[in-house]
């Protein structure tokens, strides 16, 4: 069966871990934010929450920039998780309910001199069934339907990413929250830097949801249930073709710090991108270059 969404004791030490891991920014090794090679940067569900029988769109944000415009397939397949298997199996192909929802599909929307950008879109419906054999408890606060998209090429570069839709049955569900754009210390970023450059992530005020989830007490009389509000916890992860980034994550409010080469690629522009993540499958992603 899927895995609950939300478990109490996993989400505090989650919440924990998230907020000293994350407390002043994460440093990564520069390959890890640096575009070259082929990568999967985001895979945006249109309604990161939903209920069964409902559909959602997911875009894949794809990077290809040293690929040299070399032809991109994509595969998707998508099933429930098993709490006792998923640490045995690292993608879908031995669920019984698997499902290919695209095979060898060709990727046409990524063009030069960037080979950057959002790919084919993917249409994902969740089972009409999904949460029957769950409690009313686990219905409310969600159970996750997991999504494995593989983009390759024919020189057997290959690259694997996954999303979790959230499905339930709450009434006010999840929403993407939005990083409406990326700004310098002085303004908007419209040309090539020529030194070190304060990055500022503008996030929507309608970002960073309050929501509840039901938690189970143990009392002298048995079980005792409760909503208990929670807040999402916002990072932005940084991605560069160029240059160095002083942060690869940075928390809602924080800033970065891009470190430029002295003088502007010549075969592609100089790409940078921002992805806002909310904790709860909820992404958007800003994207620009000069």
């Amino acid at each position: 069966m899927p895995r609950p969404y939300f478990v109490l004791t996993r989400m505090v030490v989650l919440a924990i871990s998230v907020s000293s891991f994350l407390g002043c920014g994460v440093r990564l090794k520069n390959d890890f934010h640096s575009l070259s090679s082929l990568r999967v940067l985001s895979l945006r569900a249109d309604t990161p929450e939903l209920g069964v029988g409902e559909t959602a769109t997911l875009t894949p944000f794809v990077s290809d920039v040293d690929g040299s415009g070399r032809e991109l397939f994509f595969e998707v397949s998508a099933c429930s998780e098993l709490k006792g298997e998923q640490s045995k199996r690292p993608d879908c192909v031995a669920a019984s309910d698997r499902v290919v929802i695209s095979s060898e599909t060709l990727i046409t929307e990524l063009t030069a001199p960037n080979y950057t950008g959002q790919a084919t879109p993917v249409a994902v419906s969740i089972p009409t069934d999904l949460l029957d054999q769950y409690t009313d408890v686990e219905k409310l606060n969600g159970v996750e339907y997991r999504i494995d998209y593989r983009i390759y090429a024919r020189d057997q570069t290959s690259v694997r990413a996954v999303k979790h839709l959230v499905v339930s049955n709450r009434s006010v569900k999840n929403q993407n929250p939005v990083l409406s754009s990326v700004e310098s210390d002085t303004g908007a970023l419209v040309t090539f830097p020529a030194a070190a450059t304060t990055l500022i992530a503008k996030i929507d005020e309608s970002s960073g949801e309050t929501y509840q989830v039901m938690v189970a007490k143990q009392v002298d009389r048995g079980v005792e249930l409760s909503l208990v509000d929670q807040v999402e916890t916002l990072d932005v992860s940084w991605f560069i073709s160029d240059g160095t980034l002083e942060l690869g994550k940075t928390l809602s409010g924080d800033n970065n710090i891009w470190y430029p080469p002295i003088t502007a690629p010549t075969k592609h522009q100089a790409i940078l991108i921002g992805v806002l993540r909310d904790g709860r499958g909820g992404e958007s992603l800003f994207s620009t270059a000069f």
